[in-house]
C-alpha cells in the first residue's frame, strides 16, 4: 500500500549520478498490517521495541530509514512526498516525520484537478517522464504504453479520452499508472538517465498489468555551462519561483496601498479605520454548510521576543484563539459542536519558513494528528506580511 518498485533498478544512478546525492535504501521487512485511515505509531521506547515494529508493519521500515539518513544527515529538516489524493499514504509520512523530528512537505497534495496538475508537472517543472507500470486495462495496456512519454500521452490527448471513457484519473493517482523520471533540469544538474535495454514483464494473472524492467541504463552528461545554467535556475532569486513572485506581488500591493497623491486629504481617524479593517477576518458562507475564512491576522506585530520564530509563535497562537472563536459562532447549534477537526483545508503563510517547525508543534496541538486538514505553507519573505507580522 505504500510503496512502489517499479523502474527501482535505475534509481541508483538516478539519485546518485544525476542528482548528486547519496541514495540510502533499506530492504522492506514489514507488511501493511495496519490498514486503518489513521496509523496509530507503536511506542519508540528502545530500538529493540522498534524493530520489532518493523517486523510487522512496513511504515516502521520508513522510520528507521530516516532515522539513519537523519544520524548521517544532521541537518536533514524534512521529508518531500508526491501524495496528491492518498490519505492514507499522507497520514503516514506525517506520523513518521513527526516522530523523528521532520517536517513533512507534501507540495501537491490536493493543489489542483489532476488534469491541471499533470500539466503542472510536465511544462513547470520541465519534467521528462516514461511510463514503467500500467494497471488500466482496457485503457493502458503493456505492450503499447510501457516505455511511453507522460508528455507524449498529454500531448495527443491519450489521457484526456482514457478518462472520458473509463474515468481513468489523468495524474494515475488511481493506481493507472506509474512513471520514472528521465529528467529534470532544475533537479537533474549533472546529466539525464537514458534507458537503453527495457523489457515488459506482464502479470501472470492479468496481461493488461505489466511493468518495464529495466536492465540497462545510462547517464548523459551535461556540459559545465548547461550544469551552471540549471544550478541558477533553481534558486530562489535567480529562478523566479513562485515563493519570490508571491512576495512580490505582496511588496506592490503595500506599496501601492501607501502611496498618496500630494494635497489629498486623510481622515483623522483613517489610522484607527484601517487598523481595525485590516484584522477582521473575511467570512463567507457556501452551500452544503460550507465557509471560507480568510485574512486571519494577530492583532499586532509581536515586539516582545528577540527571537523571531518566538514571535512567530506568539502571534500564532492569537490567530489560533481567533479562529476558535469564529469556528465557535459560526454554527452555534451544530450537534455535536464544529470544531477545528471540521476544517477541511488550510493556507498558512509566513514571513520566513524557518518559523514553521516552532508553529507546526502548536498547528498538531489546535487541528489534531488525526487527519488534520490539508495544508499549503508559503514562505512570502520578511516584511511582506501587514505590519511587519511573521
Amino acid at each position: 500500500y505504500m510503496y512502489q518498485t517499479a523502474g527501482s533498478e535505475a534509481v541508483r544512478a538516478q539519485v546518485e549520478e544525476c542528482v548528486g546525492v547519496p541514495l540510502y535504501v533499506r530492504e522492506i521487512r514489514g507488511r501493511s498490517e495496519n490498514t486503518s485511515l489513521v496509523y496509530d505509531a507503536p511506542d519508540d521506547g528502545d530500538d529493540e521495541a522498534a524493530a520489532g515494529a518493523a517486523a510487522s508493519d512496513e511504515v516502521e521500515d520508513l522510520r528507521l530509514l530516516l532515522r539513519r539518513v537523519k544520524r548521517a544527515h544532521p541537518d536533514v529538516a524534512g521529508v518531500s512526498s508526491g501524495a496528491i489524493l492518498s490519505t492514507y499514504q499522507r497520514t503516514r509520512i506525517e506520523n513518521v516525520c513527526s516522530r523523528l523530528n521532520l517536517t513533512s512537505l507534501s507540495y501537491l497534495w490536493r493543489m489542483s484537478c489532476q488534469r491541471t496538475l499533470l500539466d503542472s508537472i510536465l511544462d513547470d517543472g520541465e519534467i521528462d517522464a516514461v511510463l514503467v507500470r500500467v494497471a488500466c486495462p482496457p485503457g493502458l495496456m503493456p505492450y503499447r504504453h510501457l516505455g511511453k512519454s507522460l508528455r507524449e500521452l498529454r500531448d495527443n490527448r491519450t489521457l484526456d479520452r482514457l478518462k472520458d471513457r473509463f474515468g481513468m484519473h489523468p495524474a494515475g493517482e488511481g493506481g493507472e499508472y506509474e512513471t520514472l523520471v528521465l529528467d529534470c533540469p532544475r533537479l537533474f544538474r549533472r546529466g539525464k538517465l537514458v534507458l537503453e535495454e527495457t523489457e515488459v514483464v506482464c502479470d501472470e494473472s492479468d496481461d493488461g498489468i505489466g511493468v518495464l524492467r529495466i536492465t540497462k541504463c545510462s547517464i548523459e552528461r551535461r556540459d559545465d555551462a548547461e550544469e551552471e545554467g540549471n544550478s541558477n535556475r533553481g534558486t530562489i532569486d535567480g529562478g523566479g519561483t513562485r515563493p519570490s513572485r508571491v512576495a512580490e506581488r505582496v511588496r506592490e500591493a503595500k506599496s501601492s496601498l501607501s502611496e498618496v497623491e500630494d494635497g489629498a486629504s486623510i481622515p483623522a481617524d483613517a489610522g484607527r479605520r484601517i487598523h481595525e479593517s485590516m484584522h477582521l477576518p473575511n467570512v463567507r458562507t457556501m452551500k452544503g454548510g460550507l465557509c471560507h475564512v480568510s485574512a486571519l491576522l494577530s492583532p499586532i506585530a509581536c515586539n516582545t521576543h528577540e527571537i523571531e520564530a518566538e514571535a512567530a509563535v506568539e502571534e500564532f497562537l492569537s490567530i489560533r484563539q481567533m479562529l476558535q472563536t469564529v469556528i465557535s459562532r459560526l454554527f452555534p447549534n451544530d450537534v455535536p459542536f464544529t470544531s477545528p477537526r471540521d476544517v477541511l483545508y488550510v493556507h498558512l503563510y509566513l514571513s520566513e519558513i524557518s518559523h514553521f517547525a516552532k508553529i507546526n508543534a502548536h498547528y498538531k496541538q489546535f487541528f489534531g494528528m488525526h487527519l488534520p486538514p490539508s495544508r499549503s505553507c508559503v514562505a512570502v519573505g520578511r516584511g511582506a506580511l501587514p505590519g511587519g507580522r511573521r
